[in-house]
């Protein structure tokens, strides 16, 4: 029996949680034994967490005080870090080294670097905090590269922000995709009729997206070429799926734009895989993107994908999605007017392309990189 500790958010509405609940869930309890490690110090999945079986522990959030957070952590895994076969930390950068350092000092077998973006979840408007929490992260792609034993990353592009060429081109280096549940997914005709009846969307163009409400999911450029797309195509309307700190701002940018009865600001949802299908196009133009697992998702349910090129390459799994520049937003607008209201949803020859993207074969991957531990 391996035991391994997963550190993360674990915060409602967290792709990063998501991620780790939905693939970690499927490992085999017979062989590895999972505690889970909450750095945010939220409650809100704690329900989810004891459904699984795991044990959680709590760490002060680091956002809310450095130093209580180092000493915690440090606290953590003096006392139970040689419990475990291996740690498996899951950062978005690597300004907060310290714990990977207090896993290496107090006895950790193996430490696990995951890295699930390509920038800082968080970008601060101060030029002086941007640039110290650069120099961390760099110092800390130093300490990572001494420090583990694994190295894992989302994409190509998250790999390349967390690790060295040497690391990247070596057999310790894995790319972990991000897995969904494909058969969830599938196009059905009569939940797409069900769902838009219920939101009284029939007769509507729906331009969809999901996102966590911050710059880096750039909403406010894709506000304003909705305004474009609605000033010629008068049945059109756009669905906001999700939270974040810029929902006021962006709430009053569609006010003064006066398309308020066109867009609807549906927050977090658990019924993302019926919201496809609801969809006529999904519109994903990120600034910055670990991975963007929310578009594998719109394409498992057969929907025509606009997308940032910015957007790592390996979300672009099938035929169905036209990456395009953030350069010319008159390009976005042109091809969603060319979308159809209604066209063929079924995968055909895309499905064999998705099947890599099997979160069952991902949660496999994980599980037999642990089996094989010393």
């Amino acid at each position: 029996m391996k035991n391994i500790l997963v550190v993360g958010d674990f915060l409602y509405g967290s792709g990063l949680t998501r991620f780790i609940l939905d693939t970690f869930s499927k490992i085999d309890k017979s062989k590895i034994k999972i505690d889970v490690l909450n750095i945010s110090g939220s409650h809100e999945m704690d329900e989810e967490i004891r459904e699984i079986g795991w044990n959680m522990y709590y760490i002060f959030p680091a956002n809310q005080g450095l130093k209580k957070h180092l000493k915690e952590f440090k606290l953590f895994l003096k006392s139970y870090g040689h419990k475990y076969d291996a740690i498996h930390f899951n950062y978005s950068a690597l300004w907060n080294f310290m714990p990977i350092l207090y896993a290496k000092k107090y006895n950790v077998k193996n430490i696990v670097m995951h890295s699930h973006n390509t920038y800082f979840s968080n970008v601060s408007s101060k030029k002086y905090v941007m640039f110290v929490l650069n120099i961390l992260h760099k110092i800390g792609r130093k300490i990572v590269e001494k420090s583990c034993s694994g190295f894992f990353a989302c994409s190509e592009d998250a790999a390349e922000w967390f690790y060295s060429k040497r690391i990247i081109k070596s057999s310790r280096m894995k790319i972990i995709k991000n897995g969904i549940n494909l058969g969830n997914y599938s196009f059905d005709q009569k939940t797409r009729d069900y769902m838009r009846s219920e939101m009284n969307l029939e007769g509507k163009f729906v331009v969809g997206h999901i996102g966590v409400l911050e710059s880096r999911k750039n909403q406010e450029f894709l506000i304003k070429i909705f305004k474009e797309v609605l000033d010629k195509r008068g049945n059109a309307v756009l669905l906001l799926i999700g939270e974040g700190s810029l929902k006021s701002k962006y709430k009053e940018l569609v006010k003064s734009l006066g398309i308020e009865k066109s867009v609807f600001f549906l927050g977090i949802r658990n019924d993302i895989e019926k919201l496809l299908q609801v969809m006529d196009v999904f519109v994903f133009p990120s600034v910055t993107e670990g991975f963007g697992i929310v578009l594998v998702e719109a394409q498992a349910s057969g929907l025509i994908c606009l997308s940032s090129k910015n957007v790592p390459k390996e979300a672009f799994c099938t035929d169905l999605v036209y990456p395009i520049s953030l350069r010319y937003p008159s390009k976005w607008v042109e091809q969603i007017l060319k979308i159809p209201g209604d066209y063929d949803r079924h995968l055909n020859k895309n499905e064999i392309n998705l099947r890599v993207y099997d979160i069952n074969k991902t949660a496999r991957d994980i599980e037999d990189f642990y089996l094989a531990l010393n």
